[in-house]
């Protein structure tokens, strides 16, 4: 086996090599580099060597955001909290390389043409009137928009993604989540009920420790 170059402390763009780590199948050498931003990152020695990979994945996402970006709006050096999630917003809807692309983009989820332009966006919007809300759409199946965002809390956000089961009672249509908190029944206990064949009103309104009436 020939032997591997020594490229421990060259820099490749932005990526400073470290420990060749492993062999993968194919026979190419992975290498640990660090990156100028401060991740690791794990590369072929081809692809540092070739000028394929000269970065974790930041350039291209600075790249991104450059390209959809075309106002300042910084405030005491900083950008503000809502420019930056109009520009996240986008990233997740467009950049087929994000982390969260599948959930958005990837099924269809888009941003209205309005809102392509910053100053239109938080016109709509308005600022956050709590620092730690962020942008939720209303209807989960639908794209951002006027119409269909709102500020909103994480725990409120968390109760609309498509992995929650809602069940209507008493003209109430909640995550099973939040019938657990309003009926004071565990989720688990919940979801167990409804697995076994209960109905929703007797999930719901039956004590702990009583079993379902027979049928």
């Amino acid at each position: 086996m020939p032997r591997l170059a020594d490229l421990r402390g060259k820099r490749f763009g932005r990526l400073t090599v470290g420990e060749t780590i492993k062999t993968s199948h194919s026979g190419r050498v992975l290498r640990r580099c660090l990156c100028d931003c401060g991740n690791f990152v794990d590369v072929h020695t081809s692809h540092l060597t070739s000028g394929h990979s000269t970065s974790c994945g930041c350039f291209k996402r600075e790249k991104f955001y450059a390209l959809i970006t075309k106002h300042g709006h910084i405030v005491g050096g900083k950008k503000p909290k809502e420019y930056l999630i109009w520009v996240e917003m986008h990233a997740r809807c467009r950049n087929a390389g994000h982390p969260q692309f599948h959930n958005y983009g990837g099924r269809g989820i888009g941003v209205c043409r309005r809102w392509k332009n910053y100053e239109n966006f938080i016109s709509d919007m308005g600022a956050r009137p709590d620092g730690k809300l962020t942008i939720e759409r209303v209807n989960n199946e639908l794209s951002y928009s006027p119409k269909n965002c709102v500020w909103a809390d994480r725990l409120a956000q968390a109760n609309n993604t498509t992995r929650n089961v809602h069940l209507k009672f008493n003209g109430m249509r909640l995550t099973v989540s939040q019938w657990s908190r309003e009926v004071g029944i565990s989720r688990n206990a919940l979801g167990l009920r409804l697995k076994r064949g209960w109905s929703v009103k007797e999930a719901l309104t039956t004590p702990l420790g009583l079993r379902r009436k027979a049928a």
